[in-house]
């Protein structure tokens, strides 16, 4: 036949009696099967959960089933393809720096140094005796060299050798008596916590030291002359307590704290080398118009030279200070003068040098002389 469909004798047609090897034989019959094939296998795994996709937070998840020809009896798994979802960084918050607010502050009142403490001079409470000492009887002289007397009670102590210590001894002299004196020609007398009480009212010198001396802390008071005689040089008086109190007034003596001078019976005429440091010297109020009568007397006789009387407190008599009399490089300085029974404070002649004394518990100068 001329269709174009060829003959019934051409090889290529097909018998009526097998017309199911043509279908199989096709393309189109091998698509259909491909289909059919994975639809049998994936719908029961979808029915049954199998196949479900997981759910992740910001993940997908993909099933891919990939057909084969051969159906095989055992059941594929899906690989899942994992996609990851890129979450971007929060973007870095400038925080500013806080502002720090103005505030007016009141500045601190400057505090001020408080004022020293007035001066500590000696009293009768730190000089002298120390309570409760226990005495035996003193020697009324004593002759060795080195000699310590201590510890010891009487009523005068003369004293003829050198290099001797006296300490914590307590002396009461009776009228005319003198409680402690160092004799002329000797030297190195060192005198220490001693007490010396006149309780008559006519007695002698507290200490006569005519020779060189150093007494530390001693306490001398009641009716003495005067409560030390110094009629030679090389002689020390510190941190003492001298408080002398005056006679009747017909008690002819004068009533003198600390007296420097020489004498007609001297060694020499000229005492030097001595220095009065920080001592309360007192003497009570004297109508007596003597020159001699008040806490310091200095001169009268021969001479004194390198003298210092230097952080004492002076008190009372007729006049604080009386100075007078040749002599070379003297000093009153840095002392203190009490009001308390004043009558008069200066009576000083020669050369002297007088500076910085104010008056007692103040910073206000004394007028000189």
């Amino acid at each position: 036949m001329a269709d174009g469909r060829g003959s019934p004798d051409d090889d290529q047609s097909m018998p009526a009696s097998e017309p199911h090897r043509w279908w199989f034989a096709s393309p189109v019959s091998h698509a259909l099967i491909g289909i059919v094939t994975v639809a049998a296998i994936a719908l029961p795994l979808v029915a049954s959960g199998m196949l479900r996709p997981a759910k992740t937070s910001g993940t997908r998840v993909v099933a891919t089933v990939t057909p084969t020809d051969t159906p095989s009896p055992a059941t594929p798994t899906a690989s899942p393809t994992t996609r990851r979802t890129l979450t971007p960084s929060p973007a870095a918050v400038h925080t500013p720096a806080p502002i720090r607010a103005s505030v007016r502050t009141t500045p601190r009142p400057v505090r001020k140094a408080p004022p020293p403490p007035p001066p500590t001079f000696p009293s009768a409470s730190n000089t002298g005796v120390p309570p409760g000492t226990k005495f035996t009887a003193c020697p009324a002289t004593v002759t060795q060299n080195g000699a310590v007397i201590k510890d010891c009670s009487g009523t005068e102590l003369d004293i003829a050798a050198n290099n001797v210590t006296v300490e914590d001894v307590l002396l009461t002299p009776n009228y005319w008596q003198m409680g402690m004196r160092f004799m002329p020609g000797y030297h190195g007398l060192v005198v220490k916590y001693v007490t010396v009480y006149f309780a008559v009212d006519e007695g002698n010198n507290c200490m006569s030291l005519e020779g060189p001396a150093t007494l530390e802390s001693v306490n001398l008071h009641g009716y003495c002359q005067r409560g030390i005689y110094v009629t030679t040089g090389g002689t020390t008086i510190a941190d003492s307590y001298i408080n002398i109190e005056d006679g009747p007034p017909s008690y002819f003596a004068p009533c003198v704290g600390i007296q420097v001078t020489a004498t007609t019976v001297s060694a020499s005429t000229v005492v030097t080398n001595v220095t009065i440091k920080h001592d309360t010297i007192m003497t009570q109020t004297t109508p007596d118009t003597i020159g001699e009568s008040g806490p310091l007397s200095v001169g009268g006789y021969g001479s004194v030279s390198n003298l210092m009387v230097d952080d004492n407190l002076l008190q009372g008599g007729y006049y604080l200070a009386e100075m007078s009399g040749p002599g070379t490089n003297r000093s009153l300085i840095n002392n203190e003068f009490s009001k308390q029974s004043l009558q008069k404070i200066w009576n000083v002649s020669g050369q002297y040098t007088i500076a910085r004394n104010v008056w007692e518990n103040t910073s206000t100068p004394v007028p000189g002389p």
